[in-house]
């Protein structure tokens, strides 16, 4: 990451995409930042297309100029009226969003997506788009909700089991980057305890002392592990339990009433993968009210 936050923000000319477009401003007087706007038309393409064909491909193609120079207008206006003059690039692009979304992501050090508050259905499908966009770039992205640049802190999700360094590294570094001043790190122990209470099976339970120091230990090495690398910010960490069965469910439940920023880290998973085991950032993206930071954790 440069000394300027490289920015691209997708812009749906909607509420929420407002409201999200005047926290970043926020952010942008505390840090530097180069803010690209993008607009995307959804359009599917022709599979197989043959001579026959040829004309209504022509006819398509002049449509789509059309609809190019009318984004490109709407963008303009738009940029004008809610970015208070900052200086910004514009992009208007055909196509799939998540693969767009994939095609630009290397350019840029965060990917910021607005939120809008409309019924149930457009929510499944906006967060279809979003997590589809998640999935599909692996580049750091920001999904707004509420007003990052208020916020003093933020919560970290830690998984001490997977790339831990990587994430408190990042976290620390968006920290800074963010202007915030302090963070509040949470790992999750998946207990297996269910499996005692099923009939039929004999599992031996720990005692709830060795549990107890068995969460400490965990809490200390994290501890130490998060110290190393805080550069003098302020931080904090809590080791909770949930059952290992509805780990990812349990965690979004926890967090469902979070004002803080929330901090977590996703790796690239398979769809099959995803629908048997879950996901904890998908879970979080469909019911946390606040800011969300999915940081790309390397496999």
């Amino acid at each position: 990451m440069s000394n300027e936050l490289k920015v691209l923000f997708a812009v749906d000319f909607k509420e929420g995409c407002e409201e999200a477009m005047k926290d970043i401003i926020a952010i942008s007087n505390k840090t530097p930042m180069s803010l690209t706007l993008m607009s995307i038309y959804f359009e599917r393409r022709f599979e197989e297309v043959d001579h026959l064909y040829a004309a209504a491909v022509l006819k398509h193609a002049e449509a789509k100029s059309k609809i190019q120079f009318s984004i490109e207008d709407k963008l303009e206006a738009w940029a004008k009226k809610n970015t208070a003059g900052l200086k910004t690039q514009k992009i208007v692009e055909f196509g799939d969003p998540a693969e767009v979304f994939a095609k630009h992501a290397g350019e840029f050090d965060l990917i910021v997506l607005g939120s809008n508050k409309h019924g149930l259905l457009d929510k499944v499908f906006k967060n279809s788009v979003a997590e589809n966009i998640v999935g599909r770039t692996y580049a750091p992205t920001l999904i707004k909700r509420s007003q990052l640049s208020k916020a003093s802190s933020a919560k970290v999700l830690v998984d001490v089991s997977d790339h831990p360094n990587e994430i408190i590294s990042d976290s620390f570094k968006w920290a800074n980057s963010l202007g915030l001043s302090s963070l509040e790190f949470i790992s999750y122990y998946p207990m297996l305890i269910e499996l005692a209470a099923i009939p039929g099976v004999s599992m031996p339970q720990l005692p709830k002392e060795e549990i107890d120091q068995l969460m400490s230990q965990i809490k200390t090495g994290l501890s130490k592990m998060i110290e190393e690398k805080s550069a003098g910010l302020k931080f904090s960490v809590e080791v909770k339990k949930a059952p290992s069965s509805s780990l990812a469910s349990s965690i979004a439940a926890d967090f469902i009433d979070c004002s803080q920023p929330v901090f977590i880290g996703r790796k690239r998973r398979s769809h099959l993968s995803e629908f048997f085991l879950g996901s904890v950032a998908v879970s979080l993206m469909r019911t946390i009210k606040t800011d969300l930071l999915v940081l790309p954790i390397k496999d």
